[in-house]
């Protein structure tokens, strides 16, 4: 006669091997009103084979200020897919025209609700499991910009909790971003802990009016770039020219849009 051994159990593993999500820069380029949409899938084979994909929603809450809502299903050792979802916010603190620095903090939730049925000595055993864990993580680093691509990375501090041990590690993250134009942004990125690895790719699109960049438009020259042409312009016969300004130090235009000069006082 075949024995059938039931019993019931958690099946959970050993340290934080779930924290296995897509992170992203530290940095933010959102302005209010801006939102995004984006996938993130991430893979390890680290202590456990854990595949994630998870649909992104991002608004922007003020400039280089974001909110970013994470959710959906993740598989370890090929069983069915299982919930997850997060939120957390990121926001840049300094910027350059080349060097962006920013700090972000995230927390996901990774949800295990099932039964499994496998062979034992005794015959065959159902496990069912149901177990929630709560990953925090906080990262901050520089993002380099050069041209189409930029470069990011840092430190990461990772904190696992729920029914796990608690568990705290620091790690370390770099990434590649590629963007394809000033709305659409391809990122691949590589996170390393004390007891996993992680490769993971993100695409993400913006809606809505991009952030300002901090110099205008080769259209509208900054005063000092058209003082220094009209001084390139000069001829000795001529008189010295200054550009008129307003009391409050702001260049002066006429009713075509063209900057003003007067002869400089001598």
């Amino acid at each position: 006669m075949k024995r059938v051994l039931v019993f019931t159990t958690v099946l959970l593993y050993s340290g934080p091997v779930l924290a296995l999500t897509f992170m992203g820069p530290p940095t933010s380029d959102f302005i209010p009103g801006q939102f995004g949409l984006g996938f993130e899938y991430s893979n390890t084979t680290e202590n456990a084979d854990l595949d994630t994909y998870l649909a992104r929603l991002v608004f922007g809450v003020a400039d280089g200020v974001e909110m970013s809502f994470r959710a959906g299903a993740y598989e370890v050792y090929g069983t069915d897919d299982d919930f997850v979802w997060g939120l957390g916010p990121r926001a840049t603190f300094a910027r350059s025209e080349t060097v962006d620095w920013g700090v972000l903090f995230d927390f996901t939730v990774f949800h295990w609700d099932r039964v499994i049925i496998f062979p034992t000595y005794y015959g065959s055993a159902v496990a069912v499991g149901d177990a929630d864990i709560y990953i925090y993580r906080l990262a901050l680093g520089p993002e380099i910009k050069t041209g189409a691509l930029s470069f990011y990375g840092g430190p990461v501090l990772l904190h696992a909790t729920g029914d796990v041990d608690d568990e705290t590690e620091l790690g370390g993250y770099a990434g590649l971003s590629w963007h394809i134009d000033s709305s659409t942004s391809l990122t691949a990125e590589y996170q390393i802990y004390d007891d996993f690895k992680l490769f993971a790719v993100g695409l993400m699109h913006r809606f809505g009016e991009t952030r300002p960049t901090s110099r205008p438009s080769e259209d509208t020259p900054w005063p000092r770039d058209v003082q220094r042409k009209a001084r390139q312009r000069a001829t000795p016969i001529g008189p010295k020219m200054k550009l008129l300004t307003d009391d409050a130090g702001e260049p002066v235009k006429d009713d075509k849009g063209n900057f003003i000069f007067v002869p400089v006082e001598e």
